[in-house]
């Protein structure tokens, strides 16, 4: 029996997922990423949604939100494989990949569109160093060396 990713049509889900944003002011913007975002999910792809947050809060109410949003999500998409990653907190190359995903929703344009411009200037400025980063990484592998120095 073979097994296939579910399929996920965005568009039929902005209606819900506009009035989850609106439950959720502390969150400027959320971004679809990863293979479903790229139409090219298995059936072992998760659900990456990165959270972009309006400002910066203590640590246990930025988890209670996240773990509010991320039930709301699981409803939605009907699934409990969703990732949900804080992009202000997440390292630059997943920032990245994130904001060029689709957007599911925003509610402060403003935060969302400077936090984009910072992600994609710094992650296109360092791109030079990820790649011969990586490029040595999987050199080293390839040599049966390790990998963490």
């Amino acid at each position: 029996m073979k097994t296939t990713a579910k399929t996920i049509e965005i568009e039929k889900l902005f209606p819900r997922l506009k009035e989850i944003s609106r439950q959720f002011p502390a969150v400027a913007a959320a971004y679809l990423f990863g293979s479903y975002a790229g139409g090219r999910p298995t059936p072992l792809s998760d659900i990456d949604i990165g959270i972009i947050m309006a400002q910066e809060l203590p640590d246990m109410e930025s988890f209670r939100i996240e773990m509010s949003l991320a039930g709301e999500l699981e409803k939605i998409f009907e699934t409990d494989n969703i990732d949900l990653v804080v992009l202000n907190k997440a390292p630059l190359p997943i920032q990245y990949n994130a904001t060029c995903g689709k957007l599911l929703f925003s509610n402060d344009e403003e935060k969302r569109s400077d936090f984009v411009e910072y992600a994609r200037k710094y992650y296109i400025d360092c791109l030079p160093i990820y790649r011969e980063y990586r490029e040595e990484f999987f050199k080293r592998l390839q040599e049966g060396r390790k990998t963490d120095g």
